[in-house]
C-alpha cells in the first residue's frame, strides 16, 4: 500500500521487505545514471592517422565523433617515425595532427610505441 506525498510514493504499510527492495532498487538505479554519465569515450585512431591518412577525411571523421558524444582520441606516436635516424627527430606529422585534434575539442591519449607495426596476418598498415 502506498500514498502519494508531494509527487512521489512514500511507503505507509508493507514489510520491511519491500521497503528494503525499494530502497536498494533506487541506490543501483542512481549508480547505474552515475556511471552512465561519467563515462568518458575514447576512440582509437587508425594506425597510420600521422603519416598515410587523408587529413580532410580524418577531420571529418573525427568531427563526426565529436558530434556523437566521443570525449577524445588515442593516438599512437610510431618512435620509428620520429626519429628516422640517430638523433634525427620529425615531429611535423604529429604537430599537425595534435592541432587538428585540438581544434576539434577532442582530448588526446598518445601511446607512445616503440615496437613495429605490421608483419602480423591481416596487417595493413607496416611502420
Amino acid at each position: 500500500y502506498q500514498r502519494r506525498v508531494h509527487g512521489g510514493f512514500r511507503f505507509v504499510s508493507g514489510n520491511t521487505t519491500t521497503k528494503m527492495r525499494a530502497s536498494l532498487s533506487l541506490v543501483l538505479l542512481l549508480l547505474f545514471c552515475a556511471a552512465v554519465i561519467a563515462t568518458r569515450v575514447n576512440v582509437m585512431l587508425p594506425l597510420n592517422a600521422a603519416t598515410n591518412y587523408d587529413r580532410n577525411t580524418l577531420k571529418s571523421q573525427m568531427q563526426k565523433l565529436k558530434s556523437g558524444g566521443v570525449d577524445g582520441v588515442m593516438l599512437d606516436v610510431w618512435w620509428g617515425l620520429v626519429e628516422p635516424a640517430p638523433k634525427q627527430y620529425n615531429w611535423g606529422p604529429y604537430q599537425s595532427l595534435l592541432k587538428d585534434i585540438a581544434a576539434i575539442g577532442l582530448k588526446i591519449q598518445c601511446v607512445m610505441s616503440f615496437h613495429q607495426c605490421g608483419g602480423n596476418v591481416g596487417d595493413t598498415v607496416n611502420i
